[in-house]
Parts: C-alpha cells; structure tokens; sequence
C-alpha cells in the first residue's frame, strides 16, 4: 500500500518571522511552542516502519517546519541513505530557502529531493516574508533559488496569495516566468490563529479547560468554537441544543461559545468557578 509521511524534524523553529505564518500563531497557542529536534533514532524508527508498510509500493516521505533545514545536514544525509537503493521512495522538503549553500544543493541532488521553495513574488511583493530582524528575507531567497539552479536541483515555488500576491499576479507571473520558473503553486493566505489576540496565559489557563473524550480532544484541535463544535454534532449525531446543554453543565455560556468571544468567555466561566 502506498503511504505519504510528513514530518517536522525541527518542530515550529524558523528562521523567518513571515507576518501571516498561521503555524507560528498555533505554536504559540500550545503550552511548549517548540517540540525540540527530532532524533535520529525517531527518524530512523519512522523510515523502517513507513518501508515495512508499504513493501513494494511507494513511499512519500516530506519534511516541513517551521524550517526542516535548520535540523541539519546530518539529518537529511541519513534520510537519504536510508532510502537510496528504494526506487519507490520520494523524498521531499518545503523550505524557505534562506539557508541554501552549496552542501544543501549537494545533498538534494545526490538524494533526488524535490525542493518546494517559499517564495511570494517579486522583492515587493515579498515584504510578509522577513527574517528574526525584520529585515526583507527576499534576497536570501532568490540566492538559494540561484544555488539550486546552479546544482540542477529540481524545485518548485509555493506562492501564499495575499492581498498584494492577488493584487499584483500578472506581474508575479510574469516575473517567475523571466526566472524560468516551471512549476508553481498557489495557496491561499490563512488568518493567523492568534486573529483575536488571545492571550497565551488565559489559552492555556484552567479557565480553559474542562475534561473532555480524546475523541473530542481530537476534534476541536486546532479550530475556533464555531466550528469545531458542529463538528462534534455531526459526529455524534446531536442536536445543537442538546450540544449546548452538555457545553452548560461545564459552566460554560454555550452563546459565547458558538459567538467564539473567547474574551467575555474566559471573564464569564472564571466567576462561575470561583462562585
């Protein structure tokens, strides 16, 4: 049976501070932000089991982040030796691009790693995309972009449609084109998770917890109120009103809830449970 893995060997780390990065904002949600590095004993575990599952058949193997380069060369060294004699592995990375040299080109041309790079546009168009400092992470791009051509690794571009992005296309279009840019792909912008400004303290507050099933747990990961809680209704085939009986005997204002006014919600059930 085929199988497709996406791993994030470098949790939410990253050398960019991109202003629409949706990850970034749900890092920040989690109680530890940062999962660590993956071990190699971890990958090397994941790569004999994902080969035994799939036998004959193919194995999709892709690494995102945060920024996966900044694991290590060793750790993608070790990737590909472990699946360069399996005709049926694909190895792949989506990464920003800033940390490419001559080794990294190196390493994905002797692996066959298909690179999908990050990149929205032309130096204006790019301004959401800016390194720890602030400053325009445009130029570091465009030479790692440089590096892998040099190298004839093969990539490919991931554009995030913003505003300016949707504003400007035809010219964005026209630019990857001067750059013999072959393959692209477009994905939308998401609003970060931290849209409300939703402090980290009160997140992860008692306030905002209450026992729950793992199946549920599983359900609303994630997503606001408004929409994880029709998924739990249509899950367990409950009625709306029902659902916000059982939300009530938690102290918790079901209209709130379902108004995701996170704020008045967390003022609200911190009286009902120092009453």
């Amino acid at each position: 049976m085929n199988l497709s893995v996406m791993l994030k060997p470098a949790s939410s780390k990253c050398n960019l501070r991109c202003e629409y990065c949706f990850y970034h904002s749900l890092a920040d949600m989690r109680e530890s932000a940062d999962k660590g590095l993956m071990s190699l004993a971890m990958l090397d575990d994941i790569i004999s089991k994902a080969l035994a599952f799939c036998g004959d058949d193919r194995l999709y193997i892709s690494f995102q982040g945060g920024e996966p380069l900044l694991r290590g060369k060793d750790f993608f060294i070790r990737v590909g030796e472990a699946l360069k004699d399996k005709k049926n592995a694909h190895i792949a990375v989506q990464t920003n691009g800033t940390l490419i040299d001559d080794e990294w080109a190196k390493i994905f041309k002797k692996y066959r790693v298909l690179v999908g790079l990050s990149l929205d546009g032309r130096r204006e168009d790019n301004a959401l995309r800016v390194k720890a400092d602030g400053k325009p992470a445009f130029d570091d791009i465009m030479r790692g972009i440089d590096v892998l051509k040099a190298h004839g690794v093969a990539f490919n571009i991931l554009t995030v449609i913003s505003r300016t992005v949707a504003k400007n296309i035809d010219d964005i279009y026209d630019f990857y084109a001067e750059q013999g840019f072959k393959f692209l792909q477009f994905i939308p912008c998401l609003k970060p998770l931290d849209g409300q400004n939703y402090d980290k303290d009160k997140w992860n507050s008692i306030v905002n917890k209450t026992p729950i099933s793992a199946s549920s747990n599983r359900e609303i990961g994630g997503v606001a109120p408004s929409v994880y809680l029709g998924k739990l209704e249509k899950k367990g085939s409950v009625l709306p009103s029902d659902l916000d009986g059982y939300v009530e005997t938690h102290w918790i204002d079901h209209t709130m809830l379902r108004n995701d006014e996170f704020q008045e919600f967390i003022v609200d059930r911190a009286k009902k449970l120092l009453s």
